[in-house]
């Protein structure tokens, strides 16, 4: 992973543009705020993916699911 790094954020740079953040102008969410949204977020994820792994249908119904892209994503 990290030989590969720089590589990877050249490709994620050229995708999805630069974004440069410049120490202490950052206002909004507070370090609590912060973790406990990646909280949620991980979460999620993992209860996805535990679903997954065992065949097992998940919370979101199928009215609400985003149509997965992996086609593209993996052309890309």
């Amino acid at each position: 992973m990290d030989r590969h790094l720089a590589e990877y954020l050249r490709e994620h740079e050229r995708a999805c543009g630069a974004y440069t953040v410049v120490s202490g102008t950052l206002n909004g969410m507070h370090g609590l705020a912060m973790r406990l949204s990646l909280s949620c977020l991980v979460d999620a994820d993992h209860t996805d993916s535990a679903a997954y792994d065992a065949d097992e249908p998940t919370t979101i119904s199928d009215r609400n699911r985003i149509p997965t892209r992996w086609k593209e994503r993996l052309e890309r």
